[in-house]
């Protein structure tokens, strides 16, 4: 997921010198968009670490996505995560 968030920012920003194709771009955005949990988290962890709790590490990716969205200036509700 973190990968495909930092994909999404540099084929953004490449597109401003090389052609690339727009199509792209929104699979990767409709791609993250959908690992958005309906707690406002995106499903960062691996297949293995799903069983355990959020880690830093695995908060850290899912503020990085969070960064590269608005980065971009792409604007979306998300629920805060309370207990």
């Amino acid at each position: 997921m973190a990968l495909s968030a930092f994909a999404l920012l540099e084929f953004t920003e490449l597109k401003k010198y090389v052609a690339v194709d727009p199509k792209l771009i929104q699979e990767l955005y409709s791609f993250i968009l959908a690992k958005k949990n309906e707690n406002g988290l995106f499903e960062v962890r691996k297949q293995y670490e799903a069983k355990n709790a959020y880690s830093e590490h695995m908060w850290s990716r899912n503020m990085y996505i969070l960064y590269a969205l608005s980065k971009l200036g792409i604007k979306m509700k998300l629920k805060i995560l309370t207990k």
